[in-house]
């Protein structure tokens, strides 16, 4: 599988099984057990892994980034009161720790 993000302009990259089976967990609308994702590259160059996911919203996954990785982050949104109604925002996280144009 291949994932493209507007942040990553026209670079494609690997996403792991894992993770590809962790970003269906979180769009599926009849179920809440995860409402945050976290994806970082790791010791790979070129595929995406996740690296924590669970329940909480945006406040639980910032607390788990770092000053010196980059991460990738989605968070399940859902709005108004039509229950099938549902944003995936993706975010790209920076740490401040890493050196300029990483």
């Amino acid at each position: 599988m291949i994932f493209m993000g507007s942040f990553l302009a026209s670079v494609s990259l690997k996403v792991s099984p894992e993770t590809a089976a962790a970003i269906a967990e979180i769009r599926d609308t009849a179920s809440d057990a995860v409402d945050w994702l976290l994806c970082w590259y790791g010791d790979s160059k070129n595929e995406l892994k996740v690296l924590k996911n669970g329940t909480g919203g945006i406040d639980a996954l910032k607390v788990e980034l770092t000053d010196n990785d980059v991460m990738y982050g989605i968070v399940k949104v859902k709005g108004g009161n039509e229950k099938d109604k549902l944003a995936l925002p993706m975010l790209r996280c920076r740490g401040v720790g890493l050196p300029p144009r990483l």
